[in-house]
């Protein structure tokens, strides 16, 4: 019964001082809440239980996870820079919430976070790419044109490589 178990680990937190204790509770509510698809109360758990031991570094990269789930960036971008600064820096969690941003149209944060992925792995061809798009769509061109020669550099042959020599070509690059 996962509403047992979630008054359970509740009254634990009521009654306990004990650091490691309290953050178990919150890390096992967490993961009730994420069977029962409550994207939002699992991080919410997750992250009071990162609060009291930010060196969970694989913790923040699920909480990042579950922000992205629950469909809120600005709470997934908050989880990537606090677990930045306890340690925790995924190319992966970058990448994604990069995406995310970028299909929801925040291009700025987008750039951000696809510049910080390409920081922690340099030839990620995806990010590459991804923020040659970004960069088209803030209307910066030329930065745009170069991210794309890199791409086909790291990625000769991707689906898409013709298309990108096409572009490439029509702006002189290639």
């Amino acid at each position: 019964d996962r509403t047992g178990a979630l008054d359970a680990f509740g009254k634990e937190l009521e009654h306990s001082k004990e650091p490691q204790v309290r953050l178990l509770a919150h890390m096992n509510r967490s993961m009730l809440y994420q069977q029962q698809r409550q994207w939002k109360e699992a991080a919410g758990e997750l992250e009071q239980g990162l609060e009291l031991d930010p060196s969970q570094l694989q913790a923040w990269g699920d909480l990042v996870t579950l922000y992205l789930d629950a469909e809120d960036l600005d709470g997934a971008i908050n989880a990537l820079a606090k677990g930045t600064t306890a340690g925790h820096r995924s190319s992966r969690h970058y990448y994604s919430v990069g995406a995310r941003l970028f299909k929801a149209e925040r291009f700025e944060d987008a750039r951000d976070a696809f510049s910080e992925t390409l920081i922690i792995e340099p030839t990620h061809a995806r990010a590459v790419r991804s923020l040659a798009a970004t960069m088209e769509e803030l209307g910066q061109e030329e930065p745009a044109l170069e991210l794309w020669a890199r791409y086909l550099e790291l990625a000769p042959g991707a689906d898409d490589a013709d298309q990108v020599s096409q572009k490439l070509a029509a702006a002189g690059k290639r």
